[in-house]
């Protein structure tokens, strides 16, 4: 699970990197691009709340049978389902934003990083449930 922290921190900081990067001189290359939104980034943004919704159940279950938070960032706040709730939320909202700002001028970089971001919180619920499984 480290690793898959990692990589979404890793996506994540890129795809920020890549969305604020410096211009170049061409006056062209300033003005704003707003390329049409590719078809396959509205299902990941909906796959992105659900796989978030499946992370946030799973915690929740695993919590109520005795394990505990891994994340060192969402330790205290997993104590509270409202606080959860609110964190996983608006983690979803930051992604998407940050994905958005991103197809912009990157299309291709803004499907890869949803579809990282999708496929490591999906690990992390699959996690969540094989140790539900492990516990019984």
């Amino acid at each position: 699970m480290r690793l898959a922290r990692c990589v979404f921190v890793a996506a994540v900081w890129v795809a920020m990197a890549g969305a604020g990067s410096a211009q170049t001189d061409d006056v062209d290359d300033r003005a704003p691009v707003d390329a049409p939104r590719p078809a396959a980034l509205l299902p990941l943004y909906g796959s992105l709340a659900v796989v978030q919704a499946l992370d946030f159940d799973s915690t929740l279950k695993a919590l109520s049978v005795g394990h505990h938070e891994a994340n060192p960032l969402l330790e205290s706040t997993a104590r509270s389902p409202a606080a959860l709730l609110a964190v996983k939320a608006g983690a979803t909202a930051s992604m998407i934003l940050v994905s958005e700002r991103l197809r912009k001028r990157h299309p291709k970089l803004a499907i890869a990083l949803m579809a990282g971001i999708n496929s490591a919180y999906a690990m992390v619920a699959v996690h969540n449930y094989s140790a539900l499984q492990r516990r019984r």
